[in-house]
């Protein structure tokens, strides 16, 4: 009788570590998880927002001295076309007026 006594024993002893030990792994999984996600989340924010910012900051460099090389291309050739047609008339004019 006493072997049924100590394989009961046995049994109940394998459940409670069984158990305990099911209850720490799911803490322990739990706990990992939550801090895991934490510092993955804290690392690939700030990893996304520097690649983002450079790209952006690129993109921006970019558009901008684009816009300003039209702007300025277009202004300057408005400009120089004036300035060149009318020195350019001036000058035809006075000498067609000095040979007349």
């Amino acid at each position: 009788m006493g072997w049924k006594k100590n394989l009961a024993l046995a049994f109940c002893v394998i459940l409670v570590l069984s158990f305990t030990g099911y209850m720490s792994y799911k803490y322990g999984y739990r706990l990992g998880y939550a801090r895991g996600y934490e510092a993955g989340f804290t690392d690939g924010n700030i990893d996304g927002y520097q690649r983002g910012y450079s790209e952006g900051n690129e993109t921006g460099y970019q558009t901008g001295y684009k816009a300003g090389y039209n702007y300025g291309y277009s202004h300057g050739y408005d400009e120089g076309y004036n300035l060149g047609y009318n020195n350019g008339y001036s000058k035809g004019y006075n000498d067609g007026n000095l040979t007349g």
